[in-house]
């Protein structure tokens, strides 16, 4: 089930909203309007989630790209 922002029980609508907004102040492009719902659902279940997208806004593309394809495995000096 996904639910639009206004969809969502009052309790839940502001928690969403501050988390949206955060991300939407931490990436340098406007989010996609198709990310929305999947956004939506990841700030009601993982505030760890959204704070990762946070600090590191380029995984949002790279959830978003089709099929999300793997990220390569960091090289450690």
């Amino acid at each position: 089930m996904t639910l639009a922002p206004a969809e969502l029980p009052a309790t839940l609508q502001p928690l969403v909203h501050r988390a949206l907004t955060r991300l939407a102040q931490a990436v340098p492009d406007p989010i996609p309007a198709e990310l929305q719902p999947m956004l939506v659902q990841l700030a009601i279940s993982s505030d760890f989630a959204l704070d990762t997208l946070v600090r590191q806004p380029g995984l949002l593309a790279q959830l978003a790209a089709p099929g999300c394809p793997p990220l390569p495995a960091p090289v450690l000096d």
